[in-house]
Formats: structure tokens, C-alpha cells, sequence
């Protein structure tokens, strides 16, 4: 997405906005089919997708929304809450998407020790054995939070991204910062 918002708003060589809806939210079956290897499924294939996840409803995405990174790289520099197509506003969406995030990990369907209101975050991220992108769907869940998720939710959540803050910095912050967690008042 970010690709082509970069292309359509460039001062010196600008696409035509209407290639985003050839391109990034196309409707033709080769995007559908594109986008549903996203997701490992069809639940958003269409680029709409419409269905409600943990009291959230998603207009646009993939699956359930995908890993946090969906929605931070895109907007990473530009302000979401002026993007709006025929689809949604991306801040709405974007916001959508990490309550949905949130929610998995309070529901926590894994069981997994730690998730809760104040420990979330599935996005892709270096895991002690590999690299993953998490997201909040069981077989795309392995157990780990990466706190860059929650914490660059901030404008979506800003009341559970600072929970999340709190908690991983009074309570995981000699493991998460090395050595400046130490310089700390």
C-alpha cells in the first residue's frame, strides 16, 4: 500500500490514482488469489473483507487482519486519518485492526503465560528461532509477543499501547532494554 500512496502523491513522476484500484485493490481474480495466499485464506481476498473479529469489524484486510506491521509500515510517515477510498478510512481500519490484535491476546485462545491487557503484539518480528510474521489466528500464533507491536499501535490504542509500555518496562525491561534498561531512573 505504501507503494503506491508514494507513487500517486510524487511531486516529479506521479501514477494515476486509478492504478490503485488496478493494482494494491484490484478486484480481478489473480489479486483475489494474490491476497488470499496472504492470509491462508479467503477472508479478504476481495481486499474488502467485512467480517467481525473479537467484537471488531474489519472493512478492509486480510483474515483478521494480518500482523501489526500491515498497518504500521503503510502509514509509517503519513497520516491514516486523511486516507480514505471507496473501501474505508485507514485510520478506522488500521484502528480495527490492532483492537482486533488486542482482543486475541486477552481472549488468548493459545493459552499461551503472559498474554493479557497489558501483553500484546503479534507482528512479525525475530523470534530465538527464526523470523515469523504472527498474527492473531491459532496456527499463526506461536506463543511470542513482539512489544514493537503494541508499542507502535500508540495512535489506535493509546490507552493499551501505554498499558503495555508500562508492563513490559517495570516488569520485562532488564531482559528488553540490556543495558539501558539499567541507566533508567
Amino acid at each position: 500500500m505504501i507503494t503506491y500512496l508514494l507513487a500517486i502523491m510524487s511531486p516529479t513522476h506521479a501514477i494515476a490514482p486509478g492504478m490503485y484500484y488496478t493494482g494494491w485493490a484490484s478486484q480481478e481474480p489473480y489479486a483475489q488469489e494474490y491476497r488470499a495466499g496472504w492470509g491462508k485464506t479467503t477472508e479478504g481476498s476481495m481486499y474488502t473483507n467485512g467480517n467481525t473479529y473479537y467484537g471488531e469489524k474489519l472493512e478492509v484486510g486480510v483474515s483478521n487482519g494480518g500482523p501489526l506491521f500491515f498497518i504500521h509500515y503503510s502509514c509509517m510517515g503519513l497520516n491514516p486519518h486523511q486516507f480514505t477510498d471507496k473501501y474505508t478510512n485507514y485510520f478506522v481500519n488500521n484502528q480495527q485492526m490492532a483492537k482486533i490484535n488486542l482482543r486475541y491476546c486477552i481472549e488468548n485462545p493459545g493459552g499461551y503465560q503472559g498474554y493479557g491487557p497489558d501483553c500484546w503484539g503479534l507482528t512479525a518480528s525475530d523470534f530465538g528461532w527464526s523470523y515469523q510474521a504472527a498474527e492473531p489466528v491459532l496456527r499463526m500464533d506461536n506463543g511470542t509477543i513482539a512489544p514493537i507491536g503494541a508499542l507502535a499501535s500508540f495512535p489506535y490504542t493509546p490507552e493499551a499501547s501505554m498499558a503495555a509500555l508500562k508492563n513490559y518496562y517495570r516488569n520485562y525491561g532488564h531482559i528488553l532494554w540490556g543495558d539501558m534498561a539499567s541507566a533508567m531512573p
